[in-house]
């Protein structure tokens, strides 16, 4: 009867501790049979487009830009090289000289490009549109622990080969489960990736868009984790069988 019970006490533990007990700071988790997106969505062309509270940069130049190859004067060069960058404000647009407030929220750096020239057309003769660049592009890499970063995407082309040098490689980690979660057309999409074998290298070389997150799966510790969880249960139930046993 005393050994029926204890099974059934165990029992009741093991359903109230769940695996979120078990290992409570693990985020972004799947389901026991997760679906990832294809991975050749990452091979296509997907160009990021201003949002909120971007920063972005670009000079205008007179005349098709003729000084750049002639060495001539600055005088008359609107933008970064006269201002720095402007920030997009919360309603998608951008306060830029001769203008005041225009919208920018949903265009890419070629369309940025383009808009400039057509604005300062007004005041300019055959303006050259250079620099255009947004300047604040992130990525999020989450690790076990406090080893978390956001790191700036300083050029365009910044592959998971890189990231993962600049964040310390993968660690205490599994090579072969890092999720890349990228929001493609409103939706986001999560792709496994797999650093761990020399045949899959190509898989660390996709380029990663502006606020990716990727995300370092950490090593499973089942038994540490485990005994971390029972541990005030079992001492519970130890000390319960002290006192009963001290009363009979």
């Amino acid at each position: 009867m005393k050994r029926i019970c204890f099974l059934i006490i165990i029992l009741i533990l093991l359903t109230f501790t769940s695996c979120r007990v078990f290992d409570p700071t693990r985020m972004l988790r799947m389901g026991p049979f997760p679906e990832y997106s294809n991975p050749e969505m990452l091979e296509q062309e997907h160009l990021y487009k201003i949002a909120p509270f971007d920063q972005i940069s670009f000079s205008i130049l007179p005349n098709e830009g003729e000084m750049l190859i002639s060495g001539g004067s600055s005088l008359g060069v609107i933008g970064a090289s006269s201002g720095g960058s402007y920030e997009v404000e919360y309603d998608g647009t951008v306060k830029l000289p001769l203008f005041g407030r225009i919208n920018v929220e949903g265009l890419t750096a070629r369309e940025l490009e383009k808009l400039m020239e057509e604005k300062y057309a007004l005041f300019l003769n055959k303006p050259f549109a250079t620099s255009v660049k947004i300047t604040n592009r992130k990525v999020y890499v989450f690790r076990e622990g406090r080893n978390s970063s956001v790191v700036s995407l300083n050029k365009d082309n910044m592959t998971i080969w890189e990231l993962m040098a600049q964040t310390g490689g993968v660690g205490d980690a599994k090579a072969h489960r890092i999720k890349l979660i990228r929001k493609i057309d409103d939706k986001y999409h999560i792709f496994l990736i797999d650093l761990s074998r020399l045949e899959s290298i190509e898989t660390g070389n996709y380029v990663l868009q502006a606020n990716d997150i990727v995300y370092v799966t950490p090593r499973n510790r089942v038994s540490e984790e485990i005994l971390f969880a029972l541990s005030p249960y079992l001492s519970l139930l130890s000390t319960a069988a002290l006192i009963i046993t001290l009363i009979k």
